[in-house]
């Protein structure tokens, strides 16, 4: 009897697992990883020689020259009645300008004794030598022109001024030719105070300086001068204005 019941207890085993049909079941798995912490590597600071000893320094030293002595101030004792209004070359013309000026300028001439003489000039200029020319030249209307009064006056009918024969005549507006001088100057061999030469563009500036309005000084002869122009390093040449016969025409030159 017992062994019949466990025959058929492993026939009913035995039928069940045959008939449960296989399922696949997916799993999950973690996976623990174990990590030993390795702790950092210490860095030793590099420990510095603070040990204080003695060192060998040596010091070139640069001799600095002495300065030059400074010059001693140069006095200059001018007695006259009265003192200069200004230095300054084209202000005026007053004599105690001029006596103080002769001692800071080179003047280009000098009338000591009551007569001219070249100083910073080569030679005065003349008829004589031909340095100075009087020539012909023919004016029309609108033309400067220095009348037979002196005055400086554009050319227009009925103003009356002296031809080159001399003789007055009243312009007309026909052709007319009047008499106009030339003047050729050389300048001696110059500088300045720092050594600089000489030019004859420097009496070029002067002239030009001596035409500003602030300027009084030869203001009627710049105001008769048809050209002031250079002609070499040292040499310049004066034109007048047609009719301006100047007695002193040799003078005519900037310092």
């Amino acid at each position: 009897m017992h062994k019949k019941w466990w025959v058929l207890m492993a026939v009913f085993l035995l039928a069940g697992a045959c008939g449960q049909q296989e399922e696949t079941v997916a799993v999950e798995v973690t996976r623990v990883e174990r990590v030993t912490a390795v702790p950092p590597t210490m860095v030793t600071p590099a420990v510095q020689d603070l040990m204080l000893r003695p060192t060998t320094v040596t010091v070139v030293v640069t001799e600095t020259p002495a300065p030059p002595p400074t010059p001693a101030l140069k006095e200059l004792v001018i007695c006259q009645a009265q003192a200069p209004g200004s230095l300054y070359l084209y202000d005026s013309s007053m004599l105690a300008a001029d006596s103080v000026r002769h001692a800071v300028y080179e003047n280009l001439y000098t009338n000591i004794g009551y007569a001219y003489q070249p100083q910073g000039l080569e030679k005065l200029p003349s008829l004589a030598d031909g340095d100075a020319r009087l020539q012909s030249v023919e004016v029309a209307a609108g033309d400067w022109v220095v009348d037979s009064d002196g005055a400086v006056v554009q050319l227009a009918e009925g103003v009356v001024v002296r031809a080159d024969d001399g003789e007055q005549v009243r312009f007309d507006g026909s052709l007319l030719t009047m008499p106009q001088l030339t003047v050729d100057f050389v300048l001696k061999p110059m500088v300045w105070s720092d050594g600089t030469a000489v030019t004859a563009d420097d009496s070029i500036f002067s002239f030009e300086l001596n035409g500003v309005s602030l300027s009084f000084w030869n203001a009627d002869l710049v105001a008769r001068t048809a050209v002031y122009e250079v002609t070499g390093d040292l040499s310049l040449r004066w034109v007048g204005l047609p009719g301006y016969l100047d007695q002193t025409y040799f003078l005519n030159v900037w310092p």
